[in-house]
């Protein structure tokens, strides 16, 4: 039910059809259409969508509603929650009662059993409750890593008290502000320590290693503490710098520590390696979790370990279980791969920041781990509310491991602007909802208000915690971690995911890790990345920073690249951006345009690309640039230069605008689709043809990987040139790409063609056969034509839906300036052809476009989509007996694309390849094709050299 600003009512109703409307209470529903019933989450929902569906998109509103109850419950990850149980003391000292002698802490120094612990923790407790601490007041905990720190922070909970842990090695400004801002009353420490700490005012600082406790009862206080009652404050980075305390309480830590050790699979012989600095709450985890199930801890020292020591300890201590940030798991794995050892550890979990595909498969083949868990969360959801556990068989595509499903008691809701669910695959904000949520921010009414929402799908009372992390969520419920809404960085108005820079660089032949940063230079800002090698490898930056050319947009490429020893991390084990080195080298200064025609060139490519100055010597795509900004400049510059050819391939073959002027005066005509990927190279040329709007530099990665002697060239779709709204068929364009190649190939060539680029080629290749050396043909996930324009798709239409469509079509083409383009293809329309453009029109979900004919523009696509379909509907593939190799989608074949079976076309069919992981846009780009189609064509050429020249290469 909705009420509009005029204060009318509406209700949802549903027809026979299952379609839903918003429909006025009160007023004669149409015929059969009813009111419909929802209960449960959908109810909430619709109750949310009261509030707001005045700004829904309709589309998305329509989507939700047309779901089932149990697609509903999907679409929110509706799950059950968990009661909390006893507190997560309770649970330590039962384990103290039933196994009293079992180790509880492990150090290099000795073990601690459980009933030592429990002993230790109960008299401090009563201490505290001597010094009058009262329920859910906080103490400070600043004590060094021992099984005393561990005691002390199970005494604060079991007297009733709240813990803010504190590390000793933390600045003491921030040490400062976290046990003022807390309010603590009392500071457990040590006499060494305590003359560190800052004075506060009414606090009580206890040197713990000075305490007569042994005359204290050791017997349990008995305090009771309800769910509710806080448990601990953990500070957090700030948005302004200042960190901001969380705060936790019983119950839902209690349900969050027996879910997670039911996930990591905790038993009385689990033995956890405990890394983490106590002032990040995934450390309290870390211990909490081991405890109440029975296991062991082995602490580390006060200093980080190196790699080889966390190796070394993890294999003397009998260490099952180990959890690292990212970063630092990759150096353990390193050390592990040089030494050939891996310790007995069973499940390696992570978290903190991203992991990348190379890590990962480092890992498992480094470590030796039967499972691997990400870990996700923010602080202000306990912990680690999400988790991706799998086994080490498992892989993944994309720039960050998956951060999984809902721990426990929490639902999750990948959300849009307006607070609706996202569908599946769709990206969007996180959400996280549920029992187990934090308070909020102690002492930040505003800013708990701003990040803690109502909870729109549970019920009265819920809430629900705004991540900030944009992602999506896959069919099966696994969700993707994509990056941060408001922490990105922006550079020359271009927001830059750090992360996403990072991953590329650290799938680079011979890197070991990765990082980037914004830094200050004399030229500017720039984007600088760091690199440390991997164990014997030697890597050159210029050669890493023109791979990673060919895998990001200009503008993600760094400026610099930098080769360091390591990498420095803060306490926590996470990477220290403030701590990575400023570049030093002496940076080129840009040099002005000299000539009028630089001048004119430079003040389009600053226009275009938003700059405030532009340099001869900078390339286009680098600063930013790309196929559709590309054509924009293209476009001024046809005004500019009147009368002379200007071309696309001009500016993707001229680069710079000191390169590009002197093609332009040199009156040089060129071709005008054809770029220039390597000119030089001993091997048979490689042409790239293009998929659909698609201009070459998607080829780019494959070119590099390719190496130095590969020749490539590749054409431009002709939707991306003048060409763009001249009708042309197949074969006319077929025609002009064998015309070049006869002229340019020297006789041996190897085609490659993706979409429908792979048609083009095979008709290419057919007009060559028998006068070109042709390797092989290459097919990228060529897919069959669109139902609505097959040829063997049935298509049929009700009067009133021609009528309907007509009459939209009547009233549109008088409006777009594309009108004569429009009628003339229309025009050019059989019977048949123009009822299936109509039954393209009618499934179309969004308005007939009107912003052409710009190239880029919703109209320009529309018509190319239209267009290409009549093309290829008046082409028919025949038989030949090319060489074909082809590479298909794995995701292609999972959405049930129709895909070309080149059996049915060629006698000649080498090889079918499967490309894992990939769809049909990304597998051009996908590094297990570049991978695949590189050994292939190895392959082939080989087997075409002479005996000699294979025993040549051989030797």
């Amino acid at each position: 039910m909705a009420i509009d600003d005029e204060g009318t009512i509406f209700d949802v109703v549903v027809n026979g059809e299952g379609q839903f409307s918003l429909w006025p209470v009160g007023r004669g529903l149409p015929d059969g259409w009813r009111t419909a019933g929802f209960s449960g989450p959908r109810a909430a929902c619709l109750a949310h969508v009261g509030t707001v569906w005045r700004d829904m998109r309709p589309a998305r509103l329509a989507a939700f509603l047309a779901t089932g109850r149990d697609e509903a419950r999907a679409t929110l990850a509706w799950g059950g929650c968990h009661g909390a149980g006893a507190p997560v003391h309770s649970l330590i000292a039962g384990h103290a009662r039933a196994r009293p002698d079992a180790p509880a802490v492990i150090q290099n120094s000795g073990e601690t059993s459980f009933a030592a612990l429990e002993s230790r923790a109960n008299r401090l407790a009563r201490h505290l409750l001597a010094l009058g601490l009262a329920a859910e007041e906080r103490v400070g905990v600043a004590l060094p890593r021992s099984a005393e720190m561990i005691a002390a922070f199970l005494a604060v909970l079991k007297a009733g008290g709240a813990f803010v842990p504190v590390d000793p090695d933390h600045p003491a400004k921030r040490i400062a502000h976290v046990l003022s801002d807390a309010g603590v009353g009392i500071v457990l420490t040590t006499r060494n320590l305590s003359a560190r700490l800052p004075s506060l005012a009414g606090a009580r600082v206890v040197a713990c290693d000075g305490l007569p406790l042994s005359g204290l009862d050791d017997s349990d206080p008995g305090i009771a503490v309800h769910p509710d009652q806080l448990a601990y404050l953990v500070y957090t980075s700030g948005s302004t710098g200042r960190p901001k305390g969380v705060a936790v309480a019983h119950g839902p830590l209690a349900a969050h520590c027996l879910a997670t050790g039911e996930l990591y699979d905790m038993t009385s012989q689990s033995r956890e390696l405990h890394f983490l600095s106590v002032s990040f709450d995934g450390a309290h985890e870390r211990w909490m979790v081991p405890l109440a199930f029975g296991g062991a801890i082995v602490l580390r020292d006060q200093a980080l370990w190196s790699a080889v020591e966390t190796l070394d300890a993890m294999a003397r201590h009998g260490v099952t279980n180990a959890g690292f940030p990212p970063r630092y798991l990759h150096q353990v794995a390193e050390w592990a791969l040089e030494t050939g050892e891996a310790p007995p550890v069973r499940l390696y979990s992570f978290g903190g920041e991203g992991m990348s595909p190379a890590t990962f498969e480092l890992v498992k083949r480094a470590l030796k781990p039967q499972w691997l868990i990400n870990g996700y969360g923010p602080t202000e959801a306990v912990i680690s509310p999400l988790a991706w556990k799998v086994p080490a068989s498992a892989t993944f595509s994309g720039a960050y491991a998956p951060i999984g499903k809902g721990v426990g008691p929490r639902q999750t809701y990948v959300l849009d602007d307006d607070l609706m669910p996202m569908a599946d695959g769709e990206a969007g904000e996180l959400f996280i909802g549920g029992e187990g949520l934090a308070r909020g921010y102690h002492g930040r009414p505003g800013d708990t208000a701003e990040r803690f929402l109502p909870d729109p799908f549970a019920g009265a009372g819920g809430r629900m915690y705004r991540t900030g992390d944009v992602v999506r969520r896959r069919a099966d419920g696994v969700i993707d971690y994509l990056g941060r809404r408001d922490q990105q960085v922006k550079l020359r108005g271009f927001r830059i995911e750090l992360g996403e820079v990072e991953a590329q660089l650290a799938e680079l032949d011979g890197v070991s890790a990765a990082a980037a940063a914004l830094r200050e230079a004399p030229g500017g800002t720039m984007l600088v990345g760091y690199v440390v090698p991997a164990a014997g490898a030697a890597v050159d930056a210029a050669v890493l920073r023109a791979t990673l050319a060919a895998r990001l947009p200009g503008y993600m490429v760094p400026s610099r690249i930098l080769v360091i020893d390591r990498l420095p991390f803060t306490p926590n084990g996470k990477l220290d951006r403030d701590a990575l080195p400023a570049p030093q080298a002496h940076v080129a200064p840009i040099r002005p345009p000299r000539t009028p025609l630089e001048v004119d060139i430079a003040g389009i490519w600053r226009e275009v690309l938003g700059l405030a100055d532009v340099g001869i010597d900078e390339n286009f795509f680098e600063l930013g640039g790309n196929s559709l900004s590309a054509l924009r400049v293209l476009a001024r510059l046809s005004r500019l230069l009147p009368g002379r050819s200007v071309t696309i391939a001009q500016l993707f073959n001229h680069q710079t605008v000191a390169t590009l002027a002197v093609a332009l005066a040199s009156g040089t005509v060129e071709e005008h689709a054809v770029v220039h990927m390597r000119r030089t190279g001993s091997r048979p040329m490689l042409y790239c043809f293009p998929g659909l709007l698609v201009s070459t530099r998607e080829y780019a990665g494959l070119v590099e990987h390719l190496g130095p002697d590969q020749p490539a060239t590749a054409f431009i779709c002709y939707s991306l040139t003048e060409d763009k709204t001249r009708t042309v068929s197949v074969e006319e364009l077929a025609g002009r790409y064998a015309d070049y190649i006869r002229r340019t190939s020297g006789g041996a060539c190897t085609l490659l063609g993706w979409s429908w680029g792979g048609i083009l080629a095979y008709e290419t290749a057919r007009r060559l056969a028998g006068e070109v050396d042709i390797t092989f043909v290459g097919m990228l996930d060529v897919c069959a034509l669109d139902a609505e324009f097959a040829i063997d798709a049935e298509v049929s239409l009700t009067e009133d839906e021609r009528a309907g469509i007509e009459r939209r079509i009547a009233a549109w083409l008088p409006r777009t300036r594309m009108r004569a383009d429009w009628e003339g293809l229309i025009a050019r329309m059989d019977a048949e052809v123009y009822t299936r453009f109509l039954a393209y029109v009618l499934n179309s979900p969004e308005d007939l476009p009107l912003d052409g004919p710009e190239i880029g523009s919703r109209e320009h696509i529309f018509w190319t989509l239209i267009e290409n379909a009549m093309i290829f509907r008046n082409y028919r593939l025949e038989r030949s007996d090319l060489p074909i190799r082809a590479w298909i989608a794995e995701k292609s074949i999972e959405r049930g694309f129709r895909l070309v079976d080149w059996r049915h076309y060629s006698s000649r069919v080498e090889a079918v390849t499967r490309v894992p992981d990939t769809d049909h846009l990304d597998i051009v780009t996908a590094t297990a094709f570049h991978a695949s189609f590189a050994e292939q064509l190895d392959a082939s050429l080989r087997s075409r050299l002479p005996a000699s020249r294979l025993l040549a290469a051989a030797r």
